[in-house]
């Protein structure tokens, strides 16, 4: 039986594919596995790949916020494992952005807002 967890996780995820789609993206997949780790969605707008990292917390935990989430760490990581994509698709040319997508959950694990967060921001 799956964890709550991780259904919030997923749903989380959901809601992020959703607010990219809505800003204009295309979403190309989802958990991309590499040697450096998953990348949660790989989207495309105007001809520019896109990374993104998603980020969920409920509301009033002690885990802090999404955006505090998406650490420097974490962003390194992401990109190792998007070079590595783009490179293995014959991509390694094309531009590129990272986003994070920081989601809040209700104390039950529904997602509520969502913000897409250049990366750039958050180093």
């Amino acid at each position: 039986m799956p964890r709550p967890d991780h259904a919030a996780g997923r749903a989380a995820e959901d809601a992020a594919a959703a607010a990219l789609l809505r800003s204009g993206y295309r979403v190309l997949a989802r958990n991309c596995r590499t040697p450096h780790g998953e990348i949660d969605i790989v989207a495309e707008r105007r001809g520019t790949l896109t990374f993104v990292e998603v980020k969920s917390r409920r509301g009033g935990g002690s885990a802090g916020t999404p955006e505090e989430a998406l650490t420097p760490v974490k962003l390194r990581r992401v990109a190792r494992a998007a070079a590595h994509l783009a490179a293995a698709k014959g991509l390694g040319s094309s531009p590129r952005e990272f986003l994070g997508a920081a989601v809040d959950l209700s104390p039950e694990g529904v997602p509520g807002a969502v913000r897409l967060v250049p990366v750039e921001e958050v180093r």
